[in-house]
Formats: structure tokens, C-alpha cells, sequence
């Protein structure tokens, strides 16, 4: 199957928990511009999630604005609001000037407080993002491997250990190695999305990202157990208008088109949902 076929998304965390703490630290009760930050960061975060990129864009800015009056382009803040903004522009394709937002925001949190915390972490995540992007593979799973050593020294939550999982797994998978994409699937599962409800977006990603998984590696049993189950809940998860919807809806008729094009008999009453494991490492695909 063509690469061009399948649609990926990586899901880098949101800096929000990161720049909210700052804030707070430095005003316990935030009012006036730092309040405006944290608020701006916040509608940023639901905007992004939605799919609203140019005004999530137009927000990260005015709360990077507003920063650079508060405490200058030097300080951590300014370094993890523009990791925010380089998230926005990433999505938006606008990679080049997210590159040059994130490379300097890295090397300045860096200069200030150093790599060996979460929100020098949650930088490497968007710097992965952007690395994929850019169809980089290799430097993004590089990039990715250094986030994982920080997180695990951090002993960071269940959260952000499953995102990084599945980001690991969007990247084995685009590198032509779907053991290692199907183990870290596994992983992310077991560390948090298994817990979720099923609407949960982050369930749904994980699901959907299985789904492309199976399909290019042509395990259209497995991939046709997921078929039900994100197709009631990709919506209520992301919304009729969001464009995470529409991936999971052309990755399905992607997996509908490779199997009509490998098996001309095959029917739509395939997709039945099932809760069997996932197959082996070792298992032959289904044709």
C-alpha cells in the first residue's frame, strides 16, 4: 500500500500544564496579564483540539504577546508558549516557522532550566510532531527516545507516558517496523487509554492509529474489529466538524479499498466488532 493512503496524526502533549504551573508559581493568584495567559492558553488548547487551527494560532500569539510584556523573550515562560504556538503552526503545515520557533525555544528553556524536566519533555514531544511532519523519521524517533529518558527519570503520569507510546508507534510504523508500532500501541493501552471511556479522544486515537497500523501491515481481520467502534465514537470523541474525523473516516474507506483490492470478494458485512487480542508479533497477516 502507498504511503499516500494513510493519513497520520501525531499527538504531541499540549504545554498547557506547564505553562499554567509557571504562572501560578510565580503569581499564586494570577490577575491581569499572567491571568490573560493562562485563559488565551487554555481556549488555545480547546481550539486545537477541535480543529480550530488558525484561531488557536491567533490566541497562542496573543498569549505569547502578552508574556513577552510580563517577563521578557529570555524567560522559560516565553519558551513553552512558544512551543505552543509551534504546535498550532505544525498543524496548520506551516513547518518551517514552527521549526524556528521550537528550535529556539528549546535552546533557551534549555540555557534557563536545563533538559531534565516536563516541560523540556513536552518541547521534545512537539519537536517530534514537527520531525514527522517533515517525513524525518528517523531524527523524530531520536527525538522521541530522548523524551522517554526524561519522562521515565520524572516518573511522569500515565498520561503523557501513553501519548509518547503512541506517538513511538505512528513512528515505527512510518519506518517500516510494525512490530515495534504494535508493541508500543500495547504499551500506550495498558498505561492509560484501556481506562478511558470510549468517547475519550485519546481512546479513539490510540484505536484509530491501530487501525493504520494493521492496514498497511494488511491485517484486515484486526483492523476491521476496529471499524465499529470508531465509527460510533470518533464523532461524540472529536466532533462532526473536527478534521481528526475525517482522517478516521478516509483511513476506514482506505481499509475498505486495500481489501476489495486484495480479496474482490470480500463483503462489508466484514466489519463486526470483536474484543479478541491483537495478533501475535509473530502472526501471519489476514488476506
Amino acid at each position: 500500500m502507498g504511503d499516500t493512503h494513510i493519513i497520520y496524526t501525531l499527538s504531541a502533549p499540549v504545554l498547557l500544564i506547564s505553562l499554567t504551573c509557571v504562572a501560578f508559581s510565580r503569581q499564586p493568584d494570577p490577575t491581569g496579564d499572567m491571568g490573560q495567559v493562562i485563559a488565551l492558553t487554555k481556549l488555545a488548547r480547546m481550539k486545537r483540539e477541535s480543529g480550530k487551527f488558525a484561531e488557536a494560532e491567533s490566541d497562542s500569539r496573543r498569549a505569547l504577546d502578552l508574556i513577552t510584556k510580563v517577563s521578557g523573550r529570555e524567560s522559560t515562560t516565553y519558551a513553552i508558549a512558544s512551543g505552543n504556538l509551534a504546535d498550532d503552526l505544525i498543524a496548520e503545515g506551516r513547518s518551517t516557522e514552527a521549526a524556528r520557533l521550537l528550535n529556539a525555544a528549546l535552546a533557551a528553556y534549555e540555557f534557563k532550566a536545563g533538559t531534565r524536566t516536563k516541560a523540556y519533555a513536552d518541547l521534545l514531544a512537539v519537536q517530534g510532531e514537527l520531525l514527522l511532519a517533515e517525513d524525518r523519521t528517523g531524527p523524530a524517533i531520536k527525538t522521541l527516545k530522548q523524551e522517554l529518558q526524561i519522562r521515565r527519570d520524572l516518573r511522569s503520569g500515565a498520561r503523557d507516558m501513553a501519548v509518547l507510546y503512541q506517538n513511538f508507534a505512528v513512528l515505527y510504523d512510518r519506518a517500516g517496523k510494525p512490530k515495534q508500532a504494535l508493541a508500543s500501541i500495547e504499551k500506550a493501552q495498558r498505561t492509560w487509554t484501556d481506562a478511558l471511556s470510549d468517547d475519550d479522544p485519546e481512546k479513539v486515537s490510540c484505536a484509530a492509529t491501530l487501525l493504520v497500523i494493521y492496514t498497511r501491515t494488511r491485517h484486515y481481520a484486526e483492523a476491521n474489529r476496529l471499524v465499529p467502534y470508531l465509527v460510533a465514537h470518533a464523532e461524540p470523541a472529536f466532533g462532526a466538524g473536527n478534521p481528526q474525523l475525517a482522517v478516521i473516516l478516509t483511513n476506514i474507506g482506505v481499509l475498505y479499498q486495500e481489501q476489495k483490492r486484495y480479496r474482490p470478494d470480500f463483503p462489508a458485512s466484514a466489519f463486526k466488532m470483536d474484543t479478541s487480542k491483537p495478533p501475535a508479533s509473530g502472526e501471519q497477516p489476514s488476506h
